[in-house]
């Protein structure tokens, strides 16, 4: 992975990396996180997602005093619960349809004054993975945090998982595209080195066709 992309991305405002699978965004994020300046948040969607990007940093070296990784609903819920009477939220472990209603929740209170103090106080930027699969709601949550922090978002378009489970609220990429400047695309297939490079390469040039 080029280090000046790490650096460019550590060093933007607003920005959206695309990269197909398995072009080392994992490795891009912890790379980006140790460049950067200040203590960075970064979400995903998974639990697995949160323990892949942790491996990452701790082989990488990343001092965990510089970042702090979550999902994206796991810091709804704690923002919309820690203020209930501007959120309404009052259900601490959400289940099923309960979590698509949470974020709304925490939209509310995520615009709070105060709350936007303890934003620039916790950190200085955040990273968001797997952005093709973030919901309408998810991405209106990004764009508040982003008007108070430094935000670069990662994701593909094609790998999208949990938006094709819910297409109503699913987020078109082009909101993406319209939201977070394009700063680069990964194009190197590093999961495919030494076992089918031949196959990678191949999944890259059809990738704009698809």
């Amino acid at each position: 992975m080029p280090e000046d992309v790490a650096q460019d991305l550590a060093n933007s405002q607003r920005a959206l990396i695309v990269s197909p699978a398995g072009c080392g965004k994992t490795h891009l994020i912890s790379s980006a996180v140790a460049c950067a300046t200040g203590r960075q948040l970064v979400l995903t969607h998974t639990r697995a997602g949160v323990n892949a990007i942790c491996e990452r940093m701790t082989e990488l070296r990343v001092p965990p005093s510089k970042y702090h990784v979550c999902t994206l609903d796991s810091f709804a819920l704690r923002y919309a619960a820690a203020f209930p009477t501007v959120s309404g939220w009052t259900v601490p472990e959400p289940e099923g349809d309960q979590w698509a209603e949470l974020r709304p929740a925490a939209l509310s209170a995520l615009k709070l004054k105060a709350v936007e103090e303890v934003l620039r106080a916790s950190y200085i930027g955040i990273f968001v993975d797997e952005y093709q699969d973030c919901s309408t709601t998810q991405h209106d949550l990004v764009l508040s945090l982003a008007s108070v922090l430094a935000c670069r978002v990662l994701g593909g378009p094609l790998q999208a998982v949990f938006a094709e489970l819910n297409k109503a609220n699913a987020l078109p990429w082009a909101e993406v595209t319209k939201s977070f400047p394009l700063l680069h695309q990964l194009n190197h297939p590093h999961r495919w080195e030494r076992k089918n490079e031949a196959l990678g390469k191949w999944l890259l040039h059809i990738y704009p066709a698809l």
